[in-house]
């Protein structure tokens, strides 16, 4: 779980709080008694991540699609180049093969979705990839409106 603003520095401290008097998970991150509540069919384990800088939070699988957001024109190739640049401390912009325009990287067309946060809650080993419209409630109204990027992360 992500802000849907990219740039929204939420009161994850907050949410923590949300989910161990809800019952859904504990404060070791540990499944609660309502982790159901959460997400149906429950989940295992929940860990915040936080940093001194935003994240991009993708599938973890490859294979995705990047898009420019005026024409639909596929722009991967530029995205890795911009978000390596990004990442090295540059602008979050694309200067956008297909179109011409500069774009914000959170602002680009991704599938499956991906997303730019200052911040994740991670859930692992979910149920089902969507949360239940009352957590989902709960949540907004402590961290804003927020998106659910699925990953699937391979065993090893």
């Amino acid at each position: 779980m992500v802000p849907a603003d990219p740039d929204a520095r939420p009161a994850w401290s907050g949410a923590w709080e949300t989910g161990i008097a809800r019952g859904w998970w504990g404060a070791d991150g540990w499944a609660g008694p309502q982790a159901g509540q959460l997400v149906g069919g429950g989940f295992v384990r929940v860990r915040r991540e936080e940093g001194a800088r935003p994240h991009f939070v993708a599938n973890g699988q490859g294979g995705f699609q990047v898009r420019c957001p005026r024409t639909g024109a596929p722009v991967v190739e530029g995205f890795g180049s911009a978000l390596t640049a990004w990442r090295d401390g540059g602008p979050r912009r694309l200067d956008c093969p297909a179109c011409g325009e500069v774009h914000d990287l959170a602002r680009l067309d991704f599938r499956p979705p991906a997303a730019f946060a200052w911040g994740v809650l991670h859930l692992a080993d979910v149920g089902a990839a969507h949360l239940e419209e009352e957590a989902e409630a709960a949540l907004s109204a402590v961290l804003g409106p927020i998106r659910v990027i699925a990953r699937r992360v391979p065993r090893g």
